[in-house]
């Protein structure tokens, strides 16, 4: 053990040293200073070097800095002056006077909104209430330091945790003390880091784990000395002593009071001075009782000095005052909040009464307007009435003129089977005629030969006859209204049925009409679900635009000098979950100052009498209602083509 002190005592020198050699800088540049604020920052630096080491020399350098501040109006420099004498105040065990100056240090601070430096305001009130036993205090001074630290300085959080640690231990809450205590050890880069090591010691002491206790009490002698902490060394010595007390080890026990008396006496830290005298109180009782009191006697007079009813007065005083100022500052402010409220009130009051007059005014100006409205509104609706009218006339003559054009293309497609059966019809009645010519003159092989010409031609009969029924039941079927209902629907053969019958039904109603139709159908496409009606009246109505496009083309004096010839092409496409239809005509085109407008209702290129303008905008919305879209792209001269894209 003596050789351990040794050690200690040897490495405390060797650390003196370097803190002497800057003290010893600082001292050597002072003289040469004389510009009054660098002065003060240079004793405010020297004060603080003796902290925790040498109370009077943190007196001494803090007061004259405090007379140069003072002199020179240097009001930062005097607060900060304040902040290291109470220092010295808390370090001689004047706690109230301490809690006095950090109270005026705060408020300046605060006035200044400088957050950076009141954490470290809070922890020396902490300190002092803790130390003379006001731990509800110190607690609330605690929370408030550690949510001002920032979270990214570790060594400070450190100490902060500790200090919270520290009051919980002084609570006898032990559990709290526990967890502030390991969180401070955490942290890999400590401040004060003897003084943590010292307050865990404490801790397992309490706990009765006293290896783990001495454990951490000679990682704090090494620590303190090299901090040069001397404060928290006798603090050291005095928790040493005390535990080799409490384990019978009375020899020990002295000594280590002894050591941290010394330092007390030596240093004036007169709180670990009580401490040393009545840990030596307690172990002298098992060998010399007169010793014993003498030292009870000495603890009582020191304690006195410190913890008198004048001065818990004077402590309890300051912190009333306070409470009473920060309650002046409430009232203060509520007071203002009060005013700004009633002038807030004022102002929308008067807002209130411009509204409402306001309202007033617009009111009766309203019930002009409503007279009048009413008389517009009976108008508009008899206007409207009319405009409906018209439309369901408009809507029947397209109806009807797209059923013409269908009728056409019906009257075309059902005339080629009928020819065949007329055809045919007289062809049997001549034969006919023969039959019974040689079935009278007995020739039964001539007879049996045309019978079978007849049966052949009535075979021929009955099969166009089918073909005939079959296009009636087919155009009957999408002569009908839609159902609304889709259904799975060959997308290929829809196109190309109303794409014939369109071309048909113009051939129908002008004999000298020509175009080159041409189809180019995707054969992946297959079933897709549709109305079919709708579609084909969408097909039909696009294609016979298309035969128009080219048919008013072709009779320009333009096609005839340029050999135009006429084409409308239709193409089918397999997109990703789509189908597309491309209607292409290299008529004249659409001008680009109305190719918007040709979805909207009534509107129409078309010379008055031969298009009612719904066309498009009934394919509009009808293949909306499928859930795709149509666009119409052109220029002007060349052509257009209409892009029909469904969902697959």
């Amino acid at each position: 053990m003596k050789f351990s002190l040794l050690f200690l005592v040897l490495f405390c020198v060797i650390t003196a040293s370097a803190q002497r050699s800057h003290i010893d800088s600082l001292l050597r540049v002072l003289p040469t200073v004389k510009e009054d604020i660098t002065r003060v920052n240079l004793l405010i630096e020297l004060s603080d070097e003796f902290f925790n080491s040498n109370p009077d020399s943190i007196f001494l350098f803090a007061n004259e800095g405090l007379k140069i501040a003072q002199s020179a109006g240097y009001l930062d420099g005097e607060m900060r002056c304040k902040e290291k004498i109470s220092d010295y105040w808390w370090a001689v065990g004047d706690y109230a006077t301490a809690v006095k100056l950090l109270l005026q240090v705060l408020e300046y601070y605060k006035s200044k909104h400088d957050e950076d430096k009141m954490p470290r305001i809070y922890s020396n009130l902490l300190n002092s209430y803790r130390d003379q036993g006001d731990f509800n205090e110190a607690l609330h001074y605690s929370s408030l330091m550690l949510q001002a630290i920032p979270k990214h300085l570790d060594k400070i959080l450190a100490v902060a945790n500790a200090m919270k640690g520290s009051v919980y231990f002084g609570m006898n809450n032990y559990d709290s003390a526990h967890f502030y205590l390991a969180k401070a050890l955490e942290y890999p880069d400590r401040l004060s880091e003897g003084w943590i090591f010292l307050m865990n010691g404490r801790l397992y002491a309490k706990l009765n784990k006293t290896a783990t206790a001495l454990g951490f009490y000679k990682k704090a002698f090494e620590s303190l000395r090299a901090e040069n902490n001397y404060k928290d060394l006798a603090g050291t010595f005095i928790s040493t002593g005390m535990l080799y007390e409490q384990a019978g080890y009375t020899d020990s026990a002295i000594y280590y009071g002894m050591q941290g008396l010394e330092i007390a006496n030596d240093k004036k830290f007169n709180k670990e001075k009580v401490e040393c005298y009545l840990l030596l109180s307690t172990a002298f009782e098992k060998v010399n009782t007169k010793t014993a009191l003498e030292y009870y006697k000495q603890a009582l007079i020191v304690k006195d000095s410190l913890f008198n009813q004048d001065k818990q007065k004077q402590l309890l005083s300051y912190k009333f005052n306070e409470e009473l100022r920060q309650s002046e500052i409430r009232n203060a402010r509520q007071l203002a909040l009060n005013k700004n409220k009633i002038v807030v009130l004022l102002v929308l009051l008067l807002c209130l009464v411009l509204i409402a007059i306001i309202l007033v005014r617009n009111n009766r100006h309203k019930q002009k307007l409503n007279v009048l409205l009413q008389q517009q509104k009976d108008e508009i609706q008899s206007n409207l009435r009319e405009l409906k009218a018209t439309q369901s006339q408009l809507i029947q003559s397209e109806k009807m003129a797209s059923l013409g054009e269908l009728t056409a293309g019906i009257a075309h497609e059902i005339q080629n089977p009928l020819n065949f059966v007329n055809n045919f019809s007289e062809i049997n009645k001549e034969l006919l005629g023969d039959l019974s010519t040689s079935l009278e003159q007995g020739n039964l092989e001539d007879a049996k030969a045309l019978t079978n010409d007849l049966l052949a031609n009535e075979e021929k009969i009955h099969h166009h006859g089918n073909r005939a029924d079959g296009i009636v039941k087919g155009m009957l079927q999408h002569s009908r209204n839609s159902p609304g209902i889709k259904e799975k629907t060959d997308f290929n053969k829809l196109v190309d049925e109303y794409v014939r019958l369109a071309n048909n039904g113009l051939r129908v109603k002008d004999k000298l009409f020509t175009a080159s139709l041409v189809t180019d159908f995707d054969k992946t496409i297959g079933d897709i679900p549709v109305i079919p009606q709708d579609i084909g009246r969408v097909i039909l109505n696009l294609i016979n635009n298309a035969f128009y496009a080219v048919n008013e083309k072709n009779a320009s004096a333009f096609a005839k000098a340029n050999n135009y010839e006429p084409t409308v092409s239709i193409v089918t496409k397999k997109l990703v979950n789509k189908v597309e239809v491309d209607i292409r005509d290299n008529g004249n085109g659409i001008p680009q100052q109305i190719i918007d407008k040709i979805f909207q209702p009534f509107f129409t290129t078309k010379p008055t009498g031969q298009g009612t303008g719904l066309g498009l905008s009934i394919a509009y919305d009808i293949i909306k209602a499928h859930g795709g879209e149509i666009r119409a792209e052109s220029k002007e001269g060349e052509g257009s083509v209409f892009v029909i894209t469904l969902p697959a």
